[in-house]
């Protein structure tokens, strides 16, 4: 599974690199993604990959999950959904790179579009109708990925659904949070900005808002976690395709590469697949993507108008510091990874960085993924009577990401979704606009 993984990340990764750059840069591209491909056939690798004859059982549950999201029709759509519709558009409309007409000039496209390219294709080749549909085969596709390592040791079918509903439907006590503080921003059942000044996703909200951020860093992670060796020695191969997808989630599986580098040592690193992916992938796609960047705005947390020390540390415990403690109370050859992620994830807290603090967002869902594999290894393979403290947690939790499945029966759809701009998808706000455009040259 690890070959399968690791391409599953790089093809889109090349093909954007390829799409949007000149010619020394495709020159490169191609090379490393050569070299990538190449290195990583010729090792065998020291850990043993999954497959077991139960492997239905993800795909169905990574089906029905992709599409309760609502991707695919008839179940209704999120606002992000606008966003990512705009960008479809534009792929498909247009040659690449896409050229958008603003008032004050032309602007070329410059996003990391590696979740949107392969359903782009497919859109130009067979018409837009298409874009939707094969939106859910990628999604799904990447989540039985990043579900079939994960769990890769389950033991049967029933142990197999279980970890998979518990990583899935794994959440903080938003609802507790909400309870308290009674602030809601976004549609209903959308609870997990309760705190102001942050938001850590549930899993399902991840899958439904922003599964270009999600996949990858649940593959990413998944990687990391069951085969560390492999994926040290490989390591900038995955960074350089996770940094087309979301260079967010790029920062965030940093706790993820040192578990990892405690199990294997620095020295594994060493490899020639890392100096050549880091020369001629990884260095490319951070060019791309940084080519006439405004930065992002930044700041510290505690500036945030709705940040309170109490609310601060109502946030941490309600969305992770307990639960870390629940795991780890049930699970001790687990506290280092736990503790680990649980010091990134507060570290993250106390910045803001992004429109909508989406460093946070964003950049703690592997971290988030590691905490939520080992919630269901601990409560599958440990005595009840450690356990229970944790699934108390989780039932709680779960309140948040059942709210946000059930949204998707009672919403619309977004209509004439064909027919969406990158202006309209931005608000029309002009602040919004670094985010997708650069000036062209």
């Amino acid at each position: 599974m690890f070959p399968a993984a690791v391409l599953y990340l790089l093809f889109p990764a090349v093909i954007f690199l390829l799409g949007f750059s000149h010619w020394p840069t495709v020159v490169s591209g191609a090379c490393g993604a050569t070299l990538s491909i190449a290195l990583l056939a010729r090792n065998s690798g020291d850990e043993s990959a999954f497959y077991g004859r139960d492997w239905l059982t993800i795909l169905a549950i990574s089906l029905l999950a992709v599409f309760l999201s609502g991707i695919a029709p008839p179940l209704g759509q999120n606002s992000d959904w606008q966003k990512h519709y705009a960008l479809f558009n534009l792929l498909v409309d247009q040659p690449w790179p896409p050229k958008v007409q603003l008032d004050d000039g032309t602007y070329s496209l410059r996003y990391p579009l590696a979740w949107y390219v392969v359903p782009a294709l497919v859109g130009k080749a067979i018409g837009k109708w298409s874009v939707s549909y094969a939106s859910f085969v990628w999604t799904a596709a990447g989540l039985f990925v990043a579900l079939r390592i994960a769990f890769r040791d389950a033991k049967s079918w029933k142990e197999q659904s279980s970890a998979c509903a518990i990583f899935l439907l794994f959440s903080g006590a938003d609802i507790v949070g909400y309870a308290i503080t009674q602030y809601r921003f976004g549609p209903i059942f959308h609870i997990e900005w309760w705190a102001g000044f942050a938001e850590s996703p549930a899993n399902v909200t991840s899958l439904l808002w922003t599964p270009q951020h999600a996949i990858p860093a649940w593959i990413g992670a998944a990687l990391f976690l069951r085969y560390p060796k492999r994926s040290v020695r490989n390591g900038m191969t995955i960074a350089a395709a996770i940094a087309a997808w979301s260079p967010f989630v790029l920062i965030g599986m940093a706790p993820v590469v040192i578990i990892a580098l405690t199990k294997t040592g620095i020295k594994q690193a060493l490899t020639i697949q890392n100096v050549g992916a880091a020369i001629l992938l990884f260095i490319p796609i951070f060019w791309l993507l940084s080519q006439g960047a405004t930065s992002l705005p930044m700041a510290a947390g505690w500036i945030d108008r709705y940040f309170t020390v109490p609310i601060f540390f109502l946030f941490l415990l309600l969305e992770f510091w307990i639960l870390g403690a629940c795991i780890v109370r049930a699970n001790r050859s687990v506290a280092v990874p736990v503790v680990t992620c649980l010091v990134f994830l507060t570290a993250l807290s106390l910045t803001r960085v992004g429109f909508y603090n989406d460093l946070m967002m964003r950049g703690g869902i592997p971290a988030l993924s590691v905490l939520a594999v080992h919630s269901a290894e601990t409560i599958l393979g440990k005595s009840w009577r450690w356990t229970w403290p944790l699934a108390a947690f989780l039932i709680v939790g779960a309140v948040n990401p059942i709210g946000e499945i059930v949204r998707g029966f009672i919403e619309p759809r977004i209509k004439s979704n064909d027919t969406i701009t990158i202006q309209q998808a931005a608000f029309n706000n002009p602040e919004l606009f670094p985010q997708y455009l650069v000036k062209a040259n």
